[in-house]
């Protein structure tokens, strides 16, 4: 059995090895690398549209929703207060209680707010890749950084975007 010694003690000689360490050449921009770049600045874009517009109908049904459940107890409670005690009175209570119920029920049910939330961070996310894409494309071919590393890069942050944000 034989161990293999690294270093200056090494009797090896000090060769490039035939498999990783060899110099590689650096991958150039082409106008087709662009025109990728161009497809992902556009989907993504879309994308965060999309995000900011469903945020928006989540924060309206939220509203609709929420509002609702909180003030019909209070009117209720006030009136409850200042009207006397009558079977029209108690089947007007039952039934605003059991709206305000079911209102605050499908509210938690949908979770609107935290939905919202979560649309409105990929919206974020989306529109923060989008303008690194475009400060890309704006720059100098010869100033850029390698291409297949910056393509690279682009799409495993555009797939982890992907993937955490909720349904469109």
């Amino acid at each position: 059995m034989s161990i293999l010694q690294i270093g200056p003690d090494s009797k090896e000689p000090d060769e490039p090895s035939d498999s990783l360490d060899l110099p590689r050449n650096e991958q150039l921009w082409t106008a087709r690398l662009d025109e990728c770049l161009n497809d992902w600045l556009r989907e993504i874009l879309t994308a965060a549209k999309k995000h900011n517009k469903i945020s928006k109908m989540c924060k309206l049904k939220y509203r609709i929703l929420g509002i609702p459940s909180a003030i019909i107890p209070l009117i209720i409670g006030i009136a409850n207060a200042h009207v006397d005690e009558s079977e029209a009175m108690s089947i007007f209570v039952t039934i605003g209680l059991c709206v305000s119920a079911i209102f605050s029920t499908i509210n938690t049910f949908l979770n609107l707010g935290s939905l919202m939330e979560k649309h409105l961070q990929s919206q974020y996310q989306y529109e923060k890749l989008g303008h690194e894409i475009q400060y890309i494309l704006h720059q100098k071919k010869a100033s850029r950084e390698q291409s297949d590393v910056t393509m690279t890069r682009i799409r495993l942050s555009y797939d982890a975007i992907a993937k955490e944000a909720p349904d469109i």
